[in-house]
């Protein structure tokens, strides 16, 4: 396994790569190097990060890197960055997630996080990324503005049903929320948006119908 690396090492200086190319190696390379990938290794991962943001294995590359500690400012903005121009890729929310679960705020992450509501895919896994939006204390309207339209564009059931819950259990924690019914019923074309109202109904018979 040491020769492998070092010859994978060697290759990723060869021209004949293309920056994609690189990344997949790099990523073969980081692997067999675990648990103590070589310096070499960190320095040009970081380096493939700054010139490559635009290609697909930014997200794994940084994601190694960002597990095995590089934690400092200049990797979390190269995942803000990232994070603002890449929300529809599937990696989008381990990324976000990375950022949130290392306890970093601030006006740039929770903008992102509001952008993700809006434009992220809709997954299995969007239970678990509500909460995370929620801790970087956006202005309660429009986390529940975004979480309201997302939801009525789901078509996955459980997600619907879970959506219900946590916008209702916000709901009541909050006072003067009733726009939660003014943005449905200004949203009707969308796709689960009468699924989502009567599930919503069922948990509180006081939303207006």
């Amino acid at each position: 396994a040491p020769q492998v690396l070092i010859q994978i090492v060697h290759w990723l200086d060869s021209p004949l790569h293309t920056a994609e190319g690189r990344g997949l190696l790099w990523q073969i390379a980081w692997d067999l190097g675990l648990p103590s990938p070589p310096e070499i290794l960190v320095r040009e991962g970081r380096e493939w990060l700054q010139r490559n943001v635009d290609l697909n294995p930014w997200n794994h590359i940084w994601q190694r890197l960002w597990k095995y500690g590089e934690q400092d400012e200049e990797m979390a903005e190269m995942g803000e960055l990232w994070l603002e121009f890449a929300g529809e890729h599937p990696g989008w929310g381990y990324v976000f997630a990375a950022l949130v679960d290392s306890g970093r705020k601030g006006e740039t992450l929770t903008r992102i996080g509001l952008l993700g509501l809006r434009q992220c895919p809709i997954s299995i896994w969007d239970p678990y990324f509500w909460p995370k939006v929620l801790a970087l204390e956006p202005s309660r309207e429009d986390f529940l503005q975004n979480m309201v339209l997302r939801i009525s564009r789901c078509r996955i059931g459980p997600v619907i049903e879970k959506g219900a819950v946590f916008v209702e259990e916000f709901r009541q924690k909050e006072r003067d929320l009733n726009f939660v019914a003014a943005v449905l019923e200004g949203s009707p074309e969308l796709p689960s948006w009468g699924l989502f109202w009567q599930r919503l109904t069922a948990i509180k018979p006081t939303v207006p119908s």
